[in-house]
């Protein structure tokens, strides 16, 4: 596997996938484990990439999806006779290179139009026309890929850059239906993985924006791996442990133990990931949001412990790893959480509007002066090394030097 990672000559890998191996793949375990840390850091620097090729088998009850690495990459499905049918010629074309053709463009139905002026009154044998500026469903995605674009202070010039690669052009993003006309496969990948944005939301199916990127709970090592990617391609910019203001992380601890049921939500804390991007001479930052857990419940706590441990060792060996706290009021950490709003209306230059801020790193400190719950510590030392957090830190110097 070593061997085909770094070998040019070999176009595509294909992954032969149960539900096995992807619980092994999220796990880090075994070969498996090593494999999807040989992998992964192709997937995510290169979302266009189509040299590994997933191939899911066993697709019926308790199908476990793909690894959270592959998640909305290009797969083939033959789980079943039918699937066999349809996409054993679809998979050969691919690995060829050979696109299918696509079927001509149909008319515009005239109930989609929302302005009954434009709609003309033909014949059933005259040409519908389809106007400039198109109503939804067009000017519907029109406008939720350039409030994407907005959120993440990018105007046209820029995106007609940065979606060169798919045909875009200025031409093209100023007009509804051209831009969807570009929106294949391979774009509405590229855009979702990049900017983290649900594809319903895109194409105008859901009112919700929001992708949680992935899970640390009981297997913070995925969240771990993924700042070691990203740290060692110099994307990463900020890791943050984004708290709601009442959230025990921040204040009195032995007070709001003693009320959990009244004092504590249900969920008060969220892991955000921060990307600096740099396409030509503009950077801007895109936001990666991991699952929300809760400060109070223990194991959750030691796990979110473990991730900060994991940070603050990981920057005494290559200093250039940030991590900090903050908090979000309760109606958008409640948004941002459920997906209802995208994290990046709210953020600025790569940094939350974090009020009041606190440090996740005091909770694995030996510093008699700042270590907050110091009694808790060699649990949380004993959670990082069942883990194997360290190695983490270990592949990432050997890959570095």
């Amino acid at each position: 596997m070593e061997q085909a990672v770094g070998d040019p000559s070999i176009t595509h890998v294909l992954m032969l996938l149960d539900a096995k191996y992807v619980q092994k793949a999220n796990l880090r375990h075994g070969g498996v484990g090593i494999e999807t840390q040989l992998i992964s850091p192709a997937v995510y620097g290169d979302p266009r990439q189509t040299r590994y090729v997933p191939l899911l088998f066993n697709t019926g009850d308790g199908w476990a999806g793909l690894p959270h690495y592959l998640k909305s990459r290009l797969y083939f499905d033959f789980g079943t006779d039918a699937a066999w049918e349809t996409n054993w010629p679809a998979l050969v074309r691919h690995l060829h290179s050979v696109e299918s053709a696509r079927p001509p463009l149909g008319a515009v139905p005239l109930e989609l139009f929302q302005d009954t002026a434009q709609v003309r009154h033909v014949s059933p044998k005259a040409e519908r026309v389809i106007p400039t500026d198109l109503p939804a469903p067009y000017g519907l995605i029109y406008d939720r890929l350039h409030q994407v674009l907005k959120w993440h202070t990018l105007d046209s010039l820029r995106a007609a850059s940065l979606l060169a690669p798919f045909g875009f052009s200025l031409g093209v993003l100023a007009s509804p239906s051209q831009t969807v006309a570009h929106l294949d496969e391979a774009a509405l990948t590229f855009i979702t993985d990049y900017f983290q944005v649900s594809r319903d939301f895109l194409l105008g199916r859901s009112r919700e924006p929001g992708l949680c990127a992935g899970h640390w709970y009981k297997h913070p090592q995925e969240l771990c791996q993924r700042i070691a990617d990203l740290h060692i391609g110099d994307q990463l910019g900020t890791v943050f442990f984004i708290a709601l203001p009442q959230s025990p992380a921040l204040g009195d601890q032995r007070k709001k133990r003693f009320f959990p049921a009244l004092m504590e939500p249900d969920l008060d804390l969220f892991v955000l990931l921060t990307q600096r991007r740099q396409p030509g001479e503009h950077e801007f930052y895109t936001y990666e949001v991991w699952e929300a857990g809760r400060w109070n419940y223990e194991k959750c706590r030691l796990d979110l412990k473990a991730i900060a441990l994991f940070c603050q060792r990981l920057n005494l060996k290559r200093n250039v790893v940030f991590f900090m706290g903050g908090s979000l009021p309760d109606d958008r950490f409640k948004a941002v959480t459920r997906g209802t709003r995208h994290v990046a209306e709210f953020v600025e230059e790569g940094f939350v509007g974090l009020s009041p801020r606190w440090h996740p790193d005091d909770y694995v400190s030996d510093a008699p002066h700042l270590a907050k719950e110091i009694g808790e510590m060699p649990r949380v030392v004993e959670c990082y090394e069942w883990y194997g957090l360290e190695g983490i830190i270990e592949a990432v110097l050997a890959r570095s030097n």
